[in-house]
């Protein structure tokens, strides 16, 4: 037979293994679950289309407009606030802007939308109706008399509901705005977005203009102290040069412009000295020589010297020429020489003259050196007392042009706030005005009816998915496998009948019904050639009481019977006698006899018409205890008996988990069949009575499935169907569940 995995997540209890999800386990899922899906989205679907019928048409407008962020120079005062520091926080607050109530309330105002009752009331959906009739249950339980709104209460609910309607974006990595509104009435959208539009620009001109006033003023009054300030300053500056006596030009302070001046008058007169004192040397070395030879050129530079020179040298050049043709005594001569010493003393004379002359003027030189070194080391001690004066000096000026500076910046920026008023601007420009729509934007039938299908596939798969955690039941053979580590042996399909003379009646007669196949396949498994000769005894059990092991235990012994074996029912429960349904005597030999008498003989009863033979349980003393009477020994012989006289002996036993009797015969029953009732019975519940079956040694055969809704099961196990099989297993006269 097929399988399939029935959840999502298995967890294995033998191996203690985990696993997620696989793609056999969700398909498997969704076949199981997809008649409620396809309720779920019936649903979902049939509400969006009487919304669709019931929601008036909604209209959409829509403007653009681009917010550009100004970029102050630097050192540039911003009163407006437009900064521009952070350009998506800038926007993100111009967003809040066109939604707020100086915005809203102007375009209220301008509209007159407080006192248009339409725009209060207008066409209202089903849904709507439905959710105001909601929302007025509790004034009407209220008794107190309903006020009058005044107009302010009257705008501001007009503002509340077109905020509701408004909404505002940015066009991702742009200065760009979108501002849409929606509303049941097309010609209001257009004048509603162009009208929030014109509040928005008006609004950033009159912040501009107000912020720009405020500046203004605050920079008129700083103006006025920065002037104050560098009048002070300048003053102080002033008072301090005066009592400090620093007098200031142009060119410098005075006392440097003295100390370079006597610095150059002091260089000037060292020269003068120096050479005046060169001059007088060489004019004493040639008085003191006494030749005309070695007189210097400086000495040609006056004119007696160079006169008397020239007549020297002419008388010396007549002496030459006669000392080869007179005698040194010739009067010639005599005069000549005569001559020549006249001239030489008046040389020497003139020589004189000048020595005396140039030493007048050396020691004039050296005495005005004196002087101005005097001078200028004065001056130098001055200047250098009105050098640490000018320290603070300084200090002062800077202070006083520092407000200088400052005023005539504020000055500056005052005269362009002063034109900022006279010509208040903003930074807005509307990119696209909104048009009034000409054709309605929602309710969008497609996207709501695909969101419906969406929303129904995700209703109707998580309450399935729900379903099946909250039941927590076995259902597949994947489950028994997981959680019990068993089979599936048979699967019993869900019957509209409880008799038991119904149900032996559908085996007999209707052998290829689904029933009586699945019986016969679970005698097949039994009469296997290397299990019939160890499986005698057989017990029937299941975790909780009415899950049908006793039609089970039966119908089984009628399987068996048919199929030409010798049966014995033994009827284990003595909580829950079978003596009604299969119409024994009363004087038939029970169980409880049985085991509380000793040496009784035997006496079967039979059932079915005679197809089997049946031992009903009785019901023993009420000090004796039923687990130990299935203990005994007595039951022990009991069994050795049964082996040998029937072929197959079947246990019909109570539940496992309400009492131990099923257990309590574990040391004489041969295999068990755990009895599950298909998606009912708590798997946690199954899995303990297994448990409690291994405990005492208990062999399992494996796990029949009872009450089936084979549509169901064979959808969950992925079976597709089953052809014309389900009119030939159809049988005549009980109709099958499902």
């Amino acid at each position: 037979m097929l399988k399939a995995n029935a959840d999502l997540v298995s967890v294995d209890h033998i191996s203690g293994v985990v696993s997620g999800p696989s793609l056999p386990s969700v398909v498997a899922f969704v076949r199981r679950n997809w008649l409620r899906v396809i309720l779920f989205v019936a649903g979902t679907v049939a509400i969006s289309i009487v919304y669709l019928l019931t929601e008036p048409p909604t209209y959409t407008a829509q403007g653009v407009v681009s917010a550009e962020v100004r970029r102050p120079t630097q050192f540039e005062l911003t009163p407006s606030g437009d900064d521009g520091g952070s350009e998506p926080m800038y926007l993100q607050s111009q967003l809040e802007v066109l939604r707020s109530d100086s915005v809203l309330l102007a375009v209220v105002r301008k509209l007159g939308l407080a006192d248009d009752g339409s725009f209060f009331s207008q066409q209202r959906s089903l849904f709507d109706s439905i959710k105001g009739f909601i929302k007025g249950i509790p004034a009407i339980f209220t008794s107190q008399d309903e006020i009058p709104p005044t107009k302010e209460q009257m705008e501001l609910g007009a503002v509340a509901v077109m905020r509701n309607d408004l909404v505002v974006q940015r066009v991702p990595l742009t200065n760009v705005l979108t501002i849409t509104f929606s509303s049941r009435r097309a010609d209001l959208t257009s004048d509603v977005v162009n009208s929030v539009i014109e509040a928005y620009i008006q609004d950033q001109m009159s912040f501009r203009l107000s912020s720009a006033t405020l500046a203004s003023n605050w920079l008129q009054s700083r103006v006025h102290e920065l002037r104050e300030q560098a009048k002070k300053a300048a003053q102080d500056v002033q008072a301090y040069k005066e009592e400090n006596g620093i007098v200031d030009t142009e060119r410098g302070l005075v006392s440097s412009q003295q100390v370079e001046q006597l610095t150059t008058q002091v260089v000037s007169a060292i020269s003068q000295a120096a050479e005046t004192k060169a001059r007088f040397d060489g004019v004493r070395e040639i008085l003191k020589d006494g030749s005309i030879s070695t007189m210097t050129e400086s000495a040609y530079n006056n004119e007696g010297i160079a006169r008397l020179r020239t007549e020297y040298l002419e008388a010396k050049k007549v002496e030459a020429s006669l000392i080869g043709r007179v005698n040194n005594d010739h009067p010639t001569m005599t005069a000549l020489r005569e001559r020549m010493a006249s001239i030489q003393s008046a040389i020497n004379d003139e020589f004189k003259r000048i020595a005396e002359s140039l030493e007048s003027e050396h020691a004039i030189a050296v005495r005005r050196e004196r002087e101005l070194r005097s001078s200028l080391a004065s001056v130098v001690q001055d200047a250098a007392t009105l050098n640490k004066a000018m320290v603070p000096a300084r200090e002062l000026e800077a202070t006083a042009e520092t407000y200088k500076a400052l005023y005539e910046a504020f000055l500056r920026r005052s005269a362009e706030l002063l034109q900022q008023q006279s010509f208040p601007g903003t930074q807005v420009r509307i990119l696209s005005p909104a048009t009034m729509p000409t054709s309605p934007s929602g309710p969008k039938a497609p996207l709501i009816i695909l969101g419906a299908v969406a929303f129904g596939t995700i209703l109707g798969l998580g309450a399935g998915f729900t379903r099946e955690r909250m039941a927590n039941a076995l259902r597949t053979q994947s489950d028994v496998r997981a959680y019990l580590g068993l089979q599936i042996i048979g699967i019993l399909p869900r019957v509209r009948t409880s008799r038991m003379k119904e149900q032996w009646s559908l085996i007999k007669n209707s052998p290829r019904s689904r029933f009586a196949e699945q019986l016969g396949a679970l005698a097949v498994l039994l009469l296997s050639p290397q299990e019939v000769s160890r499986r005698k005894v057989i017990g029937v059990t299941s975790a909780v009481p009415r899950e049908g092991k006793t039609t089970l235990a039966a119908t089984l012994a009628m399987s068996l019977s048919l199929a030409g074996y010798k049966v014995l029912l033994v009827d284990g429960d003595f909580r829950s006698s079978i003596d009604g349904p299969f119409g024994l005597n009363k004087d038939a030999t029970t169980l409880a006899d049985i085991l509380t008498t000793s040496n009784r003989p035997l006496k079967v009863a039979s059932a079915a018409g005679g197809a089997f033979d049946i031992i009903p349980a009785g019901s023993p003393t009420d000090h004796i205890n039923s687990c130990a009477l299935l203990s005994s020994e007595q039951m022990c012989n009991l069994i050795d008996k049964c082996r040998d006289v029937y072929d197959f002996t079947i246990l019909d036993l109570p539940a496992q988990l309400p009492v131990a009797d099923a257990r309590a015969v574990a040391h004489v029953v041969d295999d068990y069949i755990l009895v599950v009732e298909w998606d009912r019975t708590n798997r946690n519940a199954v899995r303990r009575a297994v448990d409690l079956l291994q405990e005492v040694g208990g062999s399992i055969i494996g796990c029949v499935f009872n009450k089936v809704d084979e549509r169901a099961y064979y959808r969950e196990e992925g079976l597709i169907g089953r052809g014309g099989y389900d009119r030939a297993f159809k049988p005549q006269g009980i109709r099958l569940k499902g």
